[in-house]
């Protein structure tokens, strides 16, 4: 299958898949605090990355859609791609059943070196929002634990915990 192709396919999936339980699109089921964090950040001279250990190449279309992070920003598991020409002698890739990077476990960090760049590593593990977890300062604190906030109180709280 084609790089292109599978692009195709996940947008037509993503415009049409529900969840079974809450009968709404995937792309409507997203946990709004992270998407606040992610435009405050934004919005005060950050670049946002999404570092998955699923698939980099469906990340990259549901991010950019979902969380307007650019597929350039998206660092995942990688399988390989093979170049080739079709027979009107156009180039086109090809995705490839092997693994390039499992970002996964110890591979993410060092995904992180070699996508986004070094010396960024050590300091973003500090302090990031990822997932489900809050990190700051070497401590875990469950998302399900953070009470909902207003917009003004949720700044607060980025600015105090974050240090903007």
């Amino acid at each position: 299958m084609s790089v292109d192709q599978f692009s195709a396919e996940v947008k037509e999936w993503l415009a049409t898949a529900k969840h079974p339980r809450w009968d709404r699109l995937y792309t409507e089921l997203t946990y709004q605090p992270m998407q606040e964090v992610l435009q405050y950040l934004r919005a005060n001279g950050f670049k946002t990355y999404i570092v998955t250990g699923g698939g980099q190449d469906f990340v990259r279309v549901y991010a950019e859609r979902v969380y307007g992070i650019p597929p350039e920003q998206v660092v995942g598991t990688m399988g390989g791609t093979k170049y080739g020409y079709e027979k009107d002698g156009k180039p086109f890739l090809t995705k490839e059943p092997k693994l390039l990077l499992n970002d996964n476990n110890a591979g993410k960090p060092e995904d992180i070196h070699l996508m986004i760049g070094a010396g960024r590593t050590r300091r973003s593990a500090t302090r990031r929002v990822i997932g489900r977890c809050w990190i700051h300062q070497g401590r875990r604190r469950p998302a399900a634990t953070t009470k909902r906030l207003d917009r003004h109180q949720h700044e607060e709280r980025l600015e105090r915990n974050f240090r903007l």
